[in-house]
């Protein structure tokens, strides 16, 4: 994430009118702007100006980057900064995410009234390849699909719990930034797009936290299925929502199941997705151990039809989704998790473990293997909530003791190799950090770092400081000759192989 950046003015009223004029109705407020006036969004390496940071000096951050790239075989080109700007009249603040797109840089600004600019970027020479404006911050999320972007713009007119509202989609071609089509729907809809060719869309009525518990009833969606880019319009069916009653804070009281889609042609409904949490509480995503009681945990439906392909497990089961995995038996793969009972550690009641099962199934929900883990979340107080379990490409990362980091081929369920830190007994790894480049994973933990290959656990101690050195929070492909490397403090650096 690279912060600071300072964007130009909001769109001018002429444009609003002008936009008035088209007579187009969804998608109003997004702008397809001039990429040649969008302002600089990278310099070339070592020139950019960065935000001051007291604890990290931005010469010898240059030169850890510099030592990367040199033990990965590339050399550094270009930087988007953590503190750039573009001159305006009325700058404003904000935030920018950096993340590969096929052979271009997507970069999306948000300011603290939601997004305000999405733009594609050439890696070689940093001009924007296209750039779309929103005429002021929108609550709107973007999602890869394919060759396409998608917009999902969330709009309210009359007030937040009163008032109409509605999403937009909007799809753009991905390269050209081209805008492709745009489909309207009422309420604010959670989304599923995969690598598909048909996109989900998933409205419903979320609960009103300004209102009585009593008067409100749990209600249901409509899933309504849209082929990308022309979102024609495909079949529509209903499932029910979820009760929730989180007994924290209070605004969780009603939520739809989640959704995914997934290669092979299906899409998955289930009960609680696989993520942390400590003590008694831990119930894979949900508050309380209970599981619902009258809802099966995981159901797949056709992505043609909608129509039920097949479910897994029974109503009350403890099994979560962790995941899709690609190149499963030629389609995605459905990785799969059932809890054990809370264990308490002796030392402190509070905290403890749980065994885990974790299951691989194939696009028509058979499995093909199962392996023990176990869930480390509530062994340490102040624990990252998913630092335990990660799947990066055809590597299954998890914790199988406490100390004890295990990879699996998430083909075959087979071990690949073990990290033991049994000896020493730190804090688990943060597995929900791990990065891989080049056929190796690089893991962290509280005063130490690995760098392993991916398949057969060498390990590259060398190679792993760098990353550490470096600030290392993500790396991605950028075509076959170049990378994108985020770091947490100075913001995304271009590597260009030597």
């Amino acid at each position: 994430m690279v912060a600071g950046l300072i964007l130009g003015a909001a769109r001018p009223e002429w444009a609003a009118r002008a936009w008035d004029s088209t007579g187009i109705d969804c998608g109003r407020g997004l702008s397809q702007g001039d990429p040649h006036n969008a302002g600089s969004l990278s310099s070339s390496w070592g020139e950019a100006t960065h935000q001051p940071d007291d604890e990290l000096d931005l010469d010898e951050h240059r030169a850890h980057v510099e030592e990367l790239a040199r033990q990965l075989g590339y050399e550094p080109v270009r930087e988007i900064p953590g503190d750039a700007r573009i001159s305006s009249e009325e700058g404003r603040s904000v935030e920018v995410d950096a993340d590969a797109q096929g052979g271009l840089i997507r970069v999306d600004s948000r300011g603290e009234e939601g997004l305000h600019r999405i733009a594609a970027i050439d890696p070689s020479t940093g001009v924007p390849a296209w750039n779309w404006d929103l005429d002021g911050g929108r609550d709107t999320a973007v999602y890869e699909h394919g060759d396409h972007l998608i917009l999902a713009n969330r709009i309210v007119r009359g007030g937040f719990f009163e008032g109409d509202r509605w999403t937009d989609l909007l799809s753009l071609d991905a390269r050209t930034g081209a805008r492709q089509g745009c489909q309207r729907f009422e309420g604010f809809p959670g989304y599923g797009a995969g690598s598909t060719d048909a996109a989900l869309v998933v409205g419903t009525e979320s609960w009103n936290p300004m209102g009585d518990d009593e008067d409100q009833e749990v209600g249901e969606r409509a899933i309504q299925q849209v082929t990308v880019p022309g979102f024609k319009q495909g079949f529509s069916r209903t499932l029910p929502a979820l009760d929730d009653e989180t007994g924290d804070d209070g605004m969780d009281r009603s939520r739809p199941q989640p959704l995914v889609t997934l290669q092979g042609g299906f899409f998955l409904t289930y009960t609680s997705p696989f993520v942390g949490g400590s003590g008694d509480a831990f119930s894979l995503g949900r508050s309380g151990a209970d599981f619902p009681s009258d809802q099966v945990p995981i159901e797949a439906f056709s992505m043609d039809t909608g129509e039920p392909l097949w479910s897994y497990g029974d109503p009350g089961d403890r099994i979560a989704v962790v995941s899709g995995v690609s190149g499963i038996s030629g389609a995605s793969g459905v990785l799969v998790a059932e809890l054990g009972e809370f264990e308490p550690s002796a030392k402190d009641p509070e905290h403890g473990s749980s065994a885990v099962t974790l299951r691989m199934l194939d696009a028509q929900g058979e499995q093909l293997w199962e392996a023990p883990a176990a869930d480390v979340g509530g062994d340490f107080s102040g624990s990252s909530d998913d630092r335990y379990l990660r799947v990066l490409g055809d590597v299954v990362l998890v914790h199988t003791a406490p100390h004890v980091v295990t990879a699996l081929d998430a083909a075959t369920g087979e071990e690949l190799w073990t990290i033991d830190e049994t000896d020493e007994e730190p804090e688990p790894l943060w597995l929900h950090s791990a990065v891989a480049v080049d056929g190796k994973v690089f893991l962290q933990g509280t005063d130490r770092e690995y760098m392993v290959d991916a398949r057969t656990g060498e390990r590259f101690d060398e190679l792993a400081t760098s990353m550490d050195d470096a600030h290392v929070h993500d790396i991605s492909a950028l075509g076959e000759d170049m990378l994108l490397v985020t770091t947490r403090e100075y913001g995304a650096v271009i590597l260009q192989r030597r």
